[in-house]
């Protein structure tokens, strides 16, 4: 009975780690929320993400970090990283730090390092 509640939950927890990297729809995905959050993206880096194992499979799942840094409102800023830890896929928040832009009184400068996870 406890089985059957959850039934309709394992769908999205199955979704929050993907049997794939899939880095290019992750990037995809990353630079769209902060284009919907108003960050104006100057810099959107993943790193090195190694796709063929060599641990005989002992492992349960992987991780690969990324980078963004960009410039918005505190608001803007805010509104990203709420979006960004509420993705379907996990994603943690390695640093993050909030700066005054350059050449630019108004808005803030969000540098932010993150990490997500994949099964192989």
């Amino acid at each position: 009975q406890a089985y059957s509640r959850l039934e309709s939950d394992v769908p999205t927890v199955l979704a929050s780690i993907p049997q794939s990297a899939f880095v290019p729809l992750f990037i995809g995905q990353i630079q769209s929320l902060a284009i919907g959050s108003n960050i104006q993206v100057s810099k959107l880096q993943n790193f090195q993400v190694d796709l063929f194992k060599e641990d005989g499979g002992s492992k349960k799942y992987y991780v690969y970090s990324f980078t963004l840094s960009g410039d918005g409102t505190y608001e803007d800023i805010t509104k990203f990283i709420e979006n960004i830890t509420n993705m379907q896929r996990i994603v943690g928040i390695e640093t993050s730090t909030i700066n005054n832009a350059e050449n630019n009184n108004r808005s803030l400068r969000l540098n932010f390092q993150g990490a997500t996870y994949y099964k192989k």
